[in-house]
């Protein structure tokens, strides 16, 4: 081969490479914030526990394009410090759970913990694929708990598709989480019990006009419960400064697998019923809205059944045995 067909081959083959990775750059952010959180839980009583703490964080996300072509590549990134200021819970014990910062083993603060988390994302067209251990649902059979220092994340997969106008499907399975005050892995759980090892849904997002949305979704937490749901939102503009919205909610919860036999995997059954049980569950709620201007007003009445309380997802046990999952 002479030298100048090595070198256009060599420029051609460099250009491809810029066309192929220039979404990947050119539409990539990067962000740092920063959380700082006092907590004052002082539960009076013969067997409550003081907990007066105080701790920052720092917060590194990365969220790249995609890749030229029919399907695109990419990669979200985060990287997570909390550091604790003081404080803690007193009388702390090897058992004791901390929704503020990660605890040593015998239930103590740590200084400071950490975690590393990335999602690989696939698109093609309007269907995004996300896989990694940085998801962080927010749907209504699974939203990320950020109401604390740090978020929470799961591990896993997640398929979002828009192909369809006016319709959102999405779907996926999980089969780990991380919790707020963690550093460590654990199973996916129904109010803090043994860990599972699936976490799956799916639903879809209708809008058949531009104010009004109707949703279904259904998720299994594996051992633990299935779950359906349906929503209704209609947001009316009475005017150009007045609304009036409405949001309707059902969810009903079965028993799943070991859940009805296996007392490891059984739920706080109501507080009528008490004690740990099957999960069998409706609950319903209805909010209203009326917006004017910047100032609104809700009315809103949610009714839990009383066979058994409403399941949510948890931390369940930990996978590597170190520190005390989130209650």
């Amino acid at each position: 081969m002479n030298k100048d067909k090595m070198a256009l081959g060599l420029t051609l083959a460099a250009l491809n490479q810029h066309a192929y990775s220039s979404g990947f750059l050119d539409d990539s952010k990067a962000s740092v914030s920063s959380r700082s959180l006092y907590f004052e839980g002082d539960q009076r009583g013969p067997k409550g526990v003081d907990q007066r703490q105080s701790v920052t964080g720092l917060k590194f996300d990365f969220s790249s394009g995609y890749t030229q072509g029919l399907i695109g590549f990419g990669l979200d990134a985060q990287g997570l410090l909390g550091v604790n200021l003081g404080g803690g819970i007193s009388p702390h014990s090897a058992s004791t759970s901390n929704t503020v910062s990660h605890v040593d083993s015998d239930g103590t603060p740590v200084d400071n913990w950490s975690r590393l988390g990335a999602n690989a994302k696939i698109k093609l067209s309007q269907t995004e694929l996300k896989a990694g251990n940085a998801l962080a649902p927010n749907l209504p059979i699974l939203v990320a708990n950020d109401a604390r220092l740090l978020p929470q994340f799961f591990q896993g997969t997640m398929v979002i598709s828009k192909e369809f106008a006016d319709v959102t499907y999405t779907a996926g399975e999980l089969n780990r989480a991380i919790g707020r005050a963690s550093s460590n892995w654990a199973g996916i759980s129904a109010g803090g019990r043994k860990g599972s090892d699936a976490f799956r849904f799916a639903g879809a997002d209708w809008k058949p006009t531009k104010d009004l949305m109707l949703q279904y979704y259904y998720a299994q937490l594996e051992d633990y419960y299935g779950q359906s749901f349906l929503g209704l939102i209609r947001d009316f503009q009475i005017s150009p400064d007045q609304s009036f919205k409405t949001d309707l909610r059902y969810f009903n919860s079965h028993s799943d697998g070991e859940n009805g036999s296996n007392t490891n995997y059984q739920y706080k059954n109501g507080y009528n019923a008490g004690g740990l049980g099957k999960i069998d569950n409706n609950t319903w709620s209805a909010a209203f809205t009326y917006t004017l201007g910047g100032n609104s007003l809700t009315l809103g009445h949610q009714r839990v059944s009383d066979s058994g309380g409403m399941p949510y997802v948890t931390n369940g046990n930990l996978v590597d045995g170190r520190g005390r999952s989130e209650g």
